[in-house]
């Protein structure tokens, strides 16, 4: 065996020809190899790009999402238990959470989120509350919150914004009660 060692090794050594190829050729090969790890790792940043550039401390899912692509949108309901129940269920009564859905062909009139001045009417009585922006939920779903009422559409796409306000002293509000928002920008 270590004559057949010693024959292979003059074989590659003594042809110089034989030898540059062998260094080139195990060169080559490794450099593929390391080409071929990065890309990989690549894409796995890229596609994990999504998830890692929101920031979120939690992610919740509906199970039958495999990709990107196929996102499914979430009940108000799950994504609200899920965001944090112990706050969510001993949150503090000093402010109050709105919803609205803006329709996707107003979204690109809406004014840059802290600059966003709206109110809230209650509906059957004159009170305007002011709010106060606190968030865009950066994702256009389909409408699922629908308020019974003939004229509303329901194809429609919308986005998310959160207000919040101090609740008032002189009229009850309720979770879950049906108000008007107009938005609107400060006068300048």
């Amino acid at each position: 065996m270590r004559g057949l060692l010693k024959i292979a090794y003059r074989l590659l050594v003594i042809d110089r020809g034989k030898f540059a190829a062998l260094v080139v050729g195990i060169t080559f090969t490794v450099f593929l190899m390391i080409m071929t790890t990065s890309l990989f790792a690549g894409i796995l940043r890229k596609s994990a790009a999504t998830v890692t550039n929101i920031g979120a401390t939690m992610w919740v899912m509906d199970p039958a999402v495999n990709t990107v692509a196929s996102s499914i949108p979430m009940p108000d309901y799950v994504l609200d238990q899920s965001l944090d129940p112990v706050i969510a269920m001993s949150a503090s009564e000093d402010y109050m959470g709105v919803r609205c859905y803006i329709d996707e062909i107003l979204v690109h009139r809406l004014p840059q989120g802290p600059q966003m001045k709206a109110q809230m009417f209650i509906r059957g009585t004159d009170i305007r509350i002011p709010l106060e922006y606190v968030r865009i939920q950066p994702y256009v779903s389909p409408k699922i919150e629908l308020s019974n009422q003939r004229t509303e559409r329901v194809d429609v796409r919308v986005l998310p914004v959160i207000f919040r306000f101090a609740p008032p002293k002189e009229v009850q509000v309720y979770p879950g009660q049906l108000v008007d928002v107009y938005i609107g920008q400060p006068q300048q």
